[in-house]
């Protein structure tokens, strides 16, 4: 985690996702994230069993997502940029690699 938000821009976001390596940050100085000043977004997802019910029903009932653009990897830098203005149509971004 302190890898992540050192590696961080000035203004950058940090998404965290689950709790894999602990709820904790060891002996970390958080006085970086303020001094970017930087964004940390926490977001919590089910467990294992839970994923692996949700892609059961997903193959069973043969849903797939709905994609509004699909950029080339070389493009990656108009794929952000689409995102980071809220311009897509529905629903995801993908970049192809």
């Amino acid at each position: 985690m302190g890898k992540s938000i050192n590696a961080l821009r000035t203004g950058g976001t940090l998404s965290m996702v689950g709790f894999l390596s602990g709820l904790t940050i060891p002996e970390y100085d958080v006085s970086s994230i303020l001094q970017k000043p930087a964004t940390v977004r926490g977001s919590q997802v089910g467990n294992r069993d839970h994923f692996e019910k949700m892609n059961r029903a997903i193959a069973h009932h043969r849903l797939y997502p709905v994609i509004d653009h699909v950029f080339p990897l070389a493009r990656i830098g108009e794929a952000f940029a689409l995102l980071a203005e809220g311009k897509q149509y529905f629903c995801k971004i993908v970049v192809q690699i």
